[in-house]
């Protein structure tokens, strides 16, 4: 069998459209991870209602706080989810730490129910924004190089790594708030930013949308 130059060319460009599939964590799965666990790196989680009882709320005013939260979070649910299909998931998780950045601002200068009443909204619309936002990223990201049959093994890593930087926030953040039960609050001002970072996914398009 005699194989052309013509017949080279085009095996070359055949091969050429082949998703890459030579790596087990590409570059930008690996940024995943490293965005899962910065984002569950709350230093806040372990202290919240400790907090709220050094600034003199209620049990039940703490209650109320959290119903807020799940209110506020299921109305927007629907909405931010249409924004993302429609607009970019990428920023939609920008957009999502810069919400958090003002709810921890709040908290950090304030000591009375009203002003919590705010910041927990911002933090409210923050999970919204980011709800489903990160999973459906994360599948796009995936299809692009070829490794969406990952995609579970993939996110059960990222909830690991979220896991393990929960617990190690709360330990950490339960150490700072011996100095000043405000600090852990302050600092997550500054880390929320940098979590969302649109580097970590900047050359990542929205593959849903023709």
């Amino acid at each position: 069998m005699i194989i052309s130059g013509d017949d080279i060319s085009i095996m070359k460009e055949s091969y050429s459209d082949e998703p890459v599939m030579d790596t087990n964590n590409p570059p930008r799965v690996l940024k995943f991870y490293l965005f899962k666990t910065a984002w569950m790196f709350m230093l806040i989680f372990a202290i919240n209602v400790v907090f709220y009882r050094a600034n003199g709320i209620s049990i039940s005013k703490i209650t109320i706080l959290d119903v807020i939260w799940a209110v506020v979070a299921f109305l927007a649910e629907i909405p931010t989810g249409i924004l993302a299909d429609r607009w970019s998931r990428k920023y939609m998780l920008v957009l999502s730490g810069c919400l958090a950045s003002i709810g921890f601002l709040i908290f950090s200068v304030s000591s009375s129910y009203f002003p919590f009443i705010v910041a927990i909204s911002f933090l409210a619309l923050r999970s919204s924004f980011e709800s489903g936002t990160f999973n459906a990223l994360l599948y796009d990201t995936l299809k692009e190089t070829g490794h969406e049959n990952r995609y579970e093994k993939v996110l059960g890593r990222c909830n690991f790594l979220g896991v393990l930087s929960v617990i190690t926030a709360g330990i950490i953040g339960s150490y700072l708030a011996k100095g000043d039960i405000r600090l852990p609050f302050f600092l997550s001002i500054f880390s929320c930013p940098g979590r969302c970072n649109s580097v970590y996914f900047q050359r990542t398009e929205n593959t849903h949308r023709k």
